[in-house]
């Protein structure tokens, strides 16, 4: 099973799963109408990947020096985040290749630069606001603004980075409870209570079972009936069949299942062998 965002109450963090290759795409093709503005656009498509790939907070990216930055390695030093606390942050190879180029193009404007992201004066970092403003106006131009319940942020990015490293865990039959600690650590939690992506489906009730669904029943944590889970179907099925007609008229879990394998099947040759030996 795949989550897609979590929205169940106003407090519930935002996921923009399924959404952020046509907001990236909007923000590579990204023309400032004034062109003394042009050379802020590898900042905007760097700092946001950076938030989507490695679940930073807004202020760890904006306010990133240049010194904190192991571009040979792939690390991030976040350094007094929030809590006064520092962290590591691993970069992929592709987007620790991302930040040389970015880095190699800020030297030749700006050499020996205090900040990996300079604002608009050079010798300031990028301001948070100005990001969040500049964040709404790409959501704003695609075709998914009309359609949500709020208005992401860039935090949100930040939690689609998080559901998106469980959907990979639950796709590679990873146990999530085990990697839990890991992924707390990694975005500078500090404790797994801080990390709520799963909890909030039961926020009065800490998260002390392996189960990754499941009912309250007597204070403790058991696994969701079958019944449930159809019936959970069902209502949201119908919630989308009023936007999408081609919904069936009955939804049922079997059909993920169904659909899943037809898309294995069809993407075999690009599999590893291993996969499905």
């Amino acid at each position: 099973m795949v989550i897609h965002g979590l929205r169940y109450h106003r407090n519930a963090p935002h996921s923009i799963t399924g959404t952020t290759a046509e907001l990236l795409s909007i923000v590579d093709t990204y023309a400032p109408p004034q062109l003394s503005f042009a050379r802020l656009v590898p900042t905007y498509q760097v700092l946001l990947r950076l938030f989507y790939c490695c679940g930073l907070r807004l202020s760890e990216g904006c306010f990133l020096r240049r010194s904190c930055v192991d571009l040979i390695d792939g690390v991030l030093h976040i350094l007094q985040s929030k809590g006064n606390k520092d962290r590591i942050v691993f970069m992929s190879r592709d987007v620790c290749h991302m930040c040389i180029v970015f880095d190699e193009y800020r030297d030749g404007i700006i050499p020996n630069r205090q900040w990996f992201f300079p604002g608009g004066k050079g010798d300031r970092p990028f301001e948070k606001t100005s990001l969040d403003r500049k964040f709404a106006q790409f959501w704003n131009k695609t075709a998914f603004t009309s359609r949500v319940d709020r208005k992401p942020t860039i935090q949100s990015l930040r939690h689609t980075f998080v559901v998106n490293k469980m959907n990979e865990w639950m796709e590679d039959d990873v146990d999530t409870g085990i990697m839990m600690p890991y992924l707390s650590r990694y975005l500078g939690h500090s404790s797994i209570a801080e990390t709520q992506y799963l909890s909030i489906y039961h926020a009065a009730v800490p998260l002390k079972t392996n189960l990754l669904f499941f009912t309250i029943i007597k204070n403790s944590a058991n696994a969701m009936s079958e019944s449930n889970v159809e019936r959970f179907m069902a209502k949201y099925a119908n919630e989308a069949r009023a936007q999408c007609i081609s919904v069936p008229s009955k939804v049922h879990p079997y059909m993920f299942r169904r659909t899943r394998a037809t898309q294995l099947l069809r993407h075999q040759n690009n599999k590893p062998k291993s996969q499905f030996g």
